[in-house]
């Protein structure tokens, strides 16, 4: 993989990640209903989907292997969240995956 497609992957996943897995949740209720302005919506959109592209670029893009290093030395920066429930399957997720298999 070049580094452009490596980018370009990166930029696509970050972008994907956001909206299917931030956008598409509660925070978009809370911006049909009013509690979040378009502005607000839009600046945190931008927000995640370049926290994400900069997170994935550290974990994936080679050019950035000692910032790589120093992630998974500094618990300060980068930690994992403490007393949050353990990830699991969106079942929705899947279903609509097994649906969209069929066609």
């Amino acid at each position: 993989m070049t580094k452009i497609d490596l980018e370009q992957s990166l930029k696509n996943l970050a972008l994907m990640l956001t909206v299917h897995c931030v956008r598409n949740t509660i925070i978009e209720d809370y911006h049909t209903n009013g509690k979040i302005t378009d502005l607000e919506m839009m600046a945190f959109n931008k927000e995640v989907v370049d926290n994400m592209y900069t997170f994935l670029q550290v974990i994936h893009n080679p050019i950035y292997h000692i910032e790589k290093e120093v992630l998974s030395r500094n618990n300060s920066v980068f930690y994992m969240p403490v007393g949050w429930d353990a990830p699991k399957l969106n079942q929705s997720i899947l279903k609509a995956l097994q649906i969209m298999k069929k066609f």
